[in-house]
């Protein structure tokens, strides 16, 4: 029936010698045999299956060489196969195309992503690298604050260890001249 699909057809076959008789179908509206069982693959095809007697469903090349998914069975006692089939093209096809559609919109989704992370984040990544540069600028200067600061306090405590020995040098030699002249006023009896 076409709502199966255009490639949709029910096979009716039977065994002939070495070979099948397909009955008029939908797509084939005349008889035909084929003299093998098989297809180019080696494979049965899809209504040699039926023909031995097998129920279900397979994936193979049929009598037209197409790959189709096609449900199979035995019927009038063994003595006809009976195949629904359909191309598997054909049922792909609206897979295939919800893929590509799934597809490009992922990557339309991606690129639209990279463009936003390209205007916000790239402009955050910018400043953070200038804030640390600037981190860096700060630190150094601080660390050559610092080392002034330290050669500061060491000049100054210099000094202050100047002026101390100098204020008690110049004390203990007044002091050492005062002991000096008393000396030699009381003489040396004392």
């Amino acid at each position: 029936s076409p709502e199966l699909g255009t490639s949709s057809d029910v096979v009716i076959s039977a065994k002939h010698g070495h070979g099948i008789v397909f009955f008029p179908t939908r797509l084939q509206p005349k008889p035909f045999y084929r003299e093998s069982r098989f297809n180019s693959d080696g494979e049965m095809f899809p209504a040699s299956l039926a023909l031995e007697g097998r129920t279900g469903t397979v994936i193979a090349r049929d009598y037209r060489g197409q790959e189709v998914f096609a449900a199979i069975a035995p019927i009038a006692g063994g003595k006809l196969g009976i195949v629904q089939k359909i191309d598997i093209a054909e049922v792909l096809a609206p897979l295939r195309s919800e893929f590509w559609k799934a597809l490009s919109l992922t990557l339309l989704l991606l690129a639209l992503g990279g463009l936003l992370l390209r205007r916000y984040v790239h402009p955050l990544v910018i400043g953070l690298r200038e804030t640390r540069n600037e981190l860096a600028k700060s630190h150094l200067q601080l660390q050559l604050l610092a080392a002034h600061m330290e050669e500061g306090r060491e000049e100054e405590q210099k000094r202050i260890a100047r002026e101390i020995h100098d204020e008690m040098g110049g004390t203990l030699a007044a002091i050492d001249m005062h002991v000096y002249q008393l000396s030699t006023q009381v003489g040396p009896d004392m």
